[in-house]
């Protein structure tokens, strides 16, 4: 489903829905065998970092006063706000050949918290995430059926933010979501219908 944005004196173009950013998120995160706790408390954390806009473009904000919003320099960018890390994402993109892209980000997270990002420096390679870290991180998304503990220690270990509620609670809805059934008669679309589609 896309939505049509008015953009620039009144030129239409088709832009992906949250739904549909959320959906891809979902399935990506499902064919690297996340499990629906795991994909939850991965969203909730996404939800806050981009301000629910599920956009990997997002950027930090600087100043919501003007119009549009002023983003910070050197400030946060995509799914995961990418701050300190962007620099290395940049390289991994194109050391990868890849675009940024929903795919590429999430990749990059897996790669990292997975330990297969290594960054070439002038001092050699560098992690990351420490080993104690990734291996707590791992077995967490691996063995933990908890999205709020995941969305918490997620936020802890990979995004290394300030908590908030919002965090948890989206998680649980995600969690919500993607653990009721579907029914025969659901509408197309939204997000039980990647899980039907898988």
């Amino acid at each position: 489903v896309n939505v049509l944005s008015y953009l620039n004196g009144g030129e239409v173009e088709n832009t992906p829905s949250v739904e549909d950013k959320q959906n891809e998120i979902i399935k990506h995160l499902k064919d690297k065998g996340y499990s629906n706790a795991a994909i939850s408390g991965i969203l909730g954390n996404i939800d806050w970092e981009t301000g629910g806009t599920f956009d990997y473009n997002h950027k930090e904000i600087e100043d919501y006063t003007t119009t549009p919003p002023t983003p910070k320099k050197d400030g946060g960018h995509g799914l995961f706000q990418f701050t300190k890390m962007k620099s290395h994402y940049d390289e991994w993109l194109n050391k990868n050949e890849k675009n940024d892209s929903i795919q590429s980000q999430i990749d990059f997270m897996d790669d990292i918290i997975q330990g297969k990002k290594f960054i070439d420096t002038k001092d050699g390679k560098i992690e990351m995430l420490s080993p104690k870290e990734r291996v707590k991180l791992q077995t967490l998304l691996r063995e933990s059926d908890d999205p709020s503990e995941i969305a918490l220690e997620f936020n802890k270990i990979f995004e290394k933010g300030k908590f908030n509620d919002r965090r948890v609670d989206s998680a649980l809805s995600f969690s919500n979501t993607l653990s009721s059934p579907v029914s025969p008669d659901s509408q197309e679309g939204g997000i039980t219908s990647v899980l039907e589609s898988l």
